[in-house]
Order: structure tokens, then C-alpha cells, then sequence
């Protein structure tokens, strides 16, 4: 990694993005041991990381969760050209040419969740519905993502969060949909059957959530 016109402690990656390493140093290799794939595990495994927002905050969350699965590789996305890279699909719902309507909603919660799964490695539930012309507040979108590491597993969610907002179905943990419970997830896009089990703003999300999900990190 090259360290032109950086303070000390960071350095610039393959890609050229700043990267923080710290009093340790770099590695004899030239690598930084903390932004490995390994590295990653190590660092968050045994945690549960709450991301709470609207689609911006979505973006990070199903960032973290492709890398974590992919075994090292960040997607590669732009706004402002075409995107070659189909993991994009994970924070890009436009990314096909039809526009979004209620089935395509469904087909991209389905698809998305599809994407988030592979067996013995990483397991993801969506929470998920959007009625047809409705406004986003009556929408749910929550989503639960476990990668188990040789370190162990690491949990992340993330809880959609419009005008302060945040809408869960029964059948999405703290409520459901995991060890213990006799509530399955729903169908991701086919959730709006159930009925909330949780309506709160931000601040009652957080006072009342956090201890629920073993809450170790919040974003």
C-alpha cells in the first residue's frame, strides 16, 4: 500500500481508498492484517451489529454482509457508470432496466435474500413487504444475516427505519424467525399477512431493541 500525502497511521489501499492501521504497523508482507478477510472475522465475530436507517444505511449493511460471504472480495458499484459487477444487484434494486413495481419489489426481496444464503456458511432472513403505491412507512424491510468464522458467528441486522419509523412483523427475531421460536419468517415480499409485533420510533427502538438482540454494536 502506498502512504503519499497521508498522515501517519494510514496508508491507501490496492483500490485506492484511505486505510486506517494504527500504531501496530503494517504486516512484513505490506498487508494490513485488520482489513483481511480473516481480519474481518476476527474482529466481528461473537457480535451482533444493529444497522438502523433508510436505503443509505441498507447499502452498508448489504455491503458488509456480500464481503463477508464472498471470501474477501468487495463488490465494485458506481452511480455514475454502468455496473458490471452482479453482487451489485444487493444495493442496486434499479439495477435492472424494469421499473419497480410490487412484484419486482418481491422478486428483489427474494432474490436479494437468495443471495445473502449459502449453506454451512451464511444464513439470512428479510422481513420484508412493500404494498403496491403505498407510502415507504407502511413498508417493512428488516433483515437478519449470520456468517459463522472459525472465530464465531457474526450477527447483522438491519432495521428500516422511514420518518422515524420502524415497523417489525411477528416472525423476525427478537419476535420470531430463529432458534427457539415457534414463529417462522415470512416469505420474503409476502410478509404483510402478519401482524406487528413491534411499531416505534428511534428512540424506543433503541431503549427497547437493543437489549432484545444482544445489541453489541449500533450504526
Amino acid at each position: 500500500p502506498s502512504r503519499r500525502n497521508l498522515p501517519d497511521g494510514w496508508c491507501f489501499d490496492d483500490e485506492q481508498m484511505p486505510r486506517y492501521f494504527g500504531v501496530r504497523g503494517l504486516e512484513s508482507d505490506g498487508t494490513l492484517a485488520y482489513h483481511t478477510h480473516a481480519g474481518y472475522n476476527r474482529c466481528l465475530a461473537n457480535k451482533n451489529i444493529l444497522f438502523i436507517g433508510d436505503s443509505r444505511v441498507r447499502y452498508q449493511y448489504m455491503h458488509l454482509a456480500s464481503y463477508l460471504k464472498s471470501g474477501g472480495t468487495f463488490m465494485r458499484c458506481s452511480d455514475t457508470s454502468p455496473v458490471s459487477d452482479e453482487e451489485c444487484y444487493l444495493i442496486h434494486e434499479k439495477m435492472y432496466s424494469h421499473r419497480l413495481g410490487s412484484d419486482g419489489w418481491k422478486e428483489w426481496y427474494q432474490n436479494t435474500t437468495e443471495m445473502l444464503n449459502e449453506e454451512g456458511l451464511q444464513t439470512s432472513i428479510c422481513d420484508c413487504d412493500r404494498p403496491l403505491d403505498s407510502f415507504p412507512s407502511f413498508t417493512h424491510e428488516n433483515r437478519f444475516t449470520t456468517t459463522r468464522t472459525p472465530y464465531g458467528d457474526i450477527n447483522l441486522i438491519y432495521l428500516q427505519s422511514y420518518q422515524d419509523l420502524i415497523r417489525i412483523h411477528r416472525g423476525f427475531p427478537p419476535f420470531g424467525g430463529g432458534p427457539g421460536f415457534t414463529e417462522s419468517p415470512c416469505v420474503p415480499g409476502y410478509c404483510e399477512s402478519l401482524d406487528d409485533a413491534y411499531v416505534g420510533n428511534l428512540t424506543s427502538t433503541l431503549d427497547t431493541l437493543i437489549p432484545l438482540l444482544g445489541v453489541t454494536h449500533a450504526f
